[in-house]
């Protein structure tokens, strides 16, 4: 092999995928599959690597201290400077709550084990995307686990395999077996697949086999090699414009950008205009950096208020994340320059000391600041605010040994109370089903004979024919046995509880609902009663974050005591009018929650004492389940009715 040299194709391939990613960070629309940007970046890493060893293993200059020093020299600084940064800033604008998580993720990101980390948090209920500020280190974890692995695994093959063609059929099996894994745990681990090296290997063994497959030889025909570029790309973008948030992933359909990224590369077209364009060198040559810094701006605009996407707020970001890449290219050209002036190199390798000493600055300070609970008290009753927050993000009561199928694919149904024959209730439906659990308790089925059964899995809408929601969320399969039950004759009363929005831009909505209709009048025509339960609010901001927030630093939370009903019923405008038109060619009953739960078109997020009443951004908490403000749950249970009867 011949010296790793710049390759204008790669680094164009760099700016495109931190591009990507960006804008779909940002929630630009039509970049709903951005997230693939990681797959090229996971590619173009395989390559690289598999090159530097290989072409240092043919001169005979391999070494496992050098190959890890480089990757540290390239990785490390800019990563502890981003934690170093974020820590001290964090004193001045962050709650002690979220401080202390963002020193604890930041240990997790130094050490390169965020991707354990927020896969152990993965799941619906955890908290949301946009308050983990290193959330989008998972990836350089991924990738350094796999410097530290790869090498020793390419030392023992060539140590027993002495041709080369022989350790390309290696890595491919070795690949295979990693695809295979990733495509079953993509749909029976979804979190797993996501987070894990050993179900992204195959990504980054992709570029590996490119890398020895091709030698470094560009295609002899210009028409194949224009061909292969012209694919590849397409590839890349058909996922990018095509992919979003509920396809399964990474599973197979992560095929199309490591597919497409290995087209590019294997090309080798270094000179075409669109490769050696200033935009694209610029953007590739800055693209850690950049993917460094944009989710923090991000996470920065949600945590200060900023949650809607408007062209306003995107242009925003933009400009800070502009202006931080700025910033941080003047001090690091001005740290080298002092460094090299005073010598220091001559002391120490020209890095180690520099790098060593930003990395244990940011890895003491969130040490410190993760063992003092987020600093609390750089206010007096902070302690108090964490301790209220803390109650109210603990106030959610859904077991969760009742969520969704078990392995098997058999129901798991949470159960309240026995009731006779006719007097048993079923809930079915997604996390706001979960969320009413709370108010059903073993007293309230014993005062009125009833029981009450919780059918629900979290993304899945109660309503037939709309298939799969997420990854791995297994929500038709879910719903045929959940309203098999239904049917089952064992309940008097069937409730149906949902977010909804979920179906909001399906294609052949009315075609579902006709469908639907007639399952429904199914049950109505047997006797049971079915009613159909709309949204709760689902306000703009996290209200629980934003009371922490604001009382922690002085502001008045009337602000936020409310949110204005007429934009949370925005996103029901497709959905909701079909829903009632549902209950009625059905027989069943419609129940709107936020005629009950707002009042002069305000609907309440915070108590009178100026507590929150929600537990997180789309789910109130129990204790506001509980209340007389749900008491309309009642009605819809049927047990004013009941207590009539007896």
């Amino acid at each position: 092999m011949r010296s790793i040299q710049f390759r204008a194709d790669i680094n164009t391939l760099r700016a495109l995928a931190v591009t990507t990613v960006v804008l779909f960070h940002y929630k630009i629309s039509i970049f709903r599959g951005g997230f693939v940007g990681v797959d090229v970046f996971f590619v173009i890493s395989g390559y690289l690597m598999t090159a530097i060893i290989t072409h240092r293993l043919d001169k005979g200059s391999f070494s496992l201290i050098g190959f890890y020093g480089d990757r540290a020299r390239r990785i490390v600084p800019p990563l502890a400077g981003l934690v170093l940064s974020l820590s001290i800033l964090g004193y001045f604008l962050i709650d002690p709550y979220n401080y202390q998580k963002l020193a604890a993720s930041g240990i997790s990101a130094l050490l390169f084990f965020s991707n354990f980390r927020f896969w152990m948090e993965a799941g619906y209920f955890d908290a949301g995307n946009y308050t983990k500020w290193f959330l989008h280190t998972w990836s350089l974890s991924v990738e350094w686990q796999f410097y530290l692995i790869y090498p020793l695994i390419v030392l023992g093959l060539v140590r027993f395999v002495k041709v080369r063609r022989r350790l390309l059929l290696m890595l491919w099996l070795i690949a295979l077996i990693s695809l295979a894994a990733c495509v079953w745990f993509s749909s029976k681990e979804p979190a797993s697949a996501f987070y894990l090296l050993p179900f992204r290997g195959w990504e980054l063994l992709a570029g590996g086999i490119v890398a020895l497959q091709f030698d470094q030889r560009a295609p002899r025909d210009k028409r194949l090699a224009y061909a292969l570029v012209t694919a590849g790309l397409g590839l890349i973008f058909f996922a990018v414009f095509t992919f979003n948030e509920n396809t399964p992933w990474p599973s197979y359909w992560a095929l199309f950008p490591v597919a497409g990224t290995c087209l590019v590369i294997a090309a080798r077209q270094t000179t075409l205009p669109l490769f050696t364009n200033s935009i694209s060198r610029i953007l590739g040559e800055w693209s850690y950096s950049i993917y460094l810094w944009h989710w923090p701006v991000a996470v920065g605009a949600y945590y200060l208020g900023y949650a809607q996407t408007t062209p306003v707020k995107v242009a925003c970001e933009l400009v800070f994340l502009i202006a931080f890449m700025g910033i941080g290219g003047t001090l690091l050209t001005s740290f080298k320059t002092a460094w090299k002036a005073k010598g220091a190199a001559r002391v120490a390798p020209g890095w180690a000391l520099p790098l060593a000493a930003i990395f244990m600055a940011a890895l003491l300070l969130d040490v410190c600041i993760d063992r003092a609970n987020g600093l609390t008290g750089r206010r007096a009753d902070g302690a108090q605010l964490v301790e209220a927050y803390s109650l109210a993000k603990s106030d959610f009561n859904y077991p969760a040994s009742c969520d969704g199928l078990d392995d098997s694919g058999a129901l798991k149904p949470c159960h309240v109370g026995q009731a006779e024959h006719g007097k048993s209730v079923l809930f079915i439906g997604d996390s706001q089903a979960m969320q009413i659990y709370a108010r059903f308790t073993e007293a309230l089925a014993h005062k009125y004979n009833t029981s009450f059964t919780f059918l629900a899995a979290h993304g899945c809408p109660p309503i037939l024919g709309v298939g799969e929601t997420g990854a791995g969320s297994h929500c038709a399969e879910f719903m045929e046995k959940a309203f098999k039950a239904a049917g089952s004759g064992a309940y008097s009363r069937v409730i149906l509880v949902s977010r909804w929005i979920y179906i909001r831009h399906l294609p052949n909505l009315d075609e579902v609902f006709a469908a639907f209709s007639e399952r429904l009048k199914q049950l109505t025509q047997h006797g049971v009663k079915v009613v159909i339960v709309s949204a709760t609010p689902v306000p703009a901001i996290d209200p629980p974050q934003e009371v922490l927030r604001r009382r922690f630093f002085g502001y008045s939370t009337d602000s936020v005591a409310y949110e204005d009903r007429t934009a949370i019923e925005k996103d029901l405008i497709n959905v909701k009018p079909r829903l009632k038109t549902l209950a009625e060619s059905s027989g069943a009953v419609f129940v709107d929650p936020l005629d009950y739960l707002c009042a002069e078109h305000r609907c309440a997020m915070v108590d009178e004492n100026g507590d929150t009443l929600f537990w997180d951004q789309s789910h109130f908490r129990g204790r506001t389940v509980k209340s007389e403000r749900f008491k309309f749950l009642d009605e819809a249970a049927g047990l004013q009715e009941t207590a009539q009867v007896k």
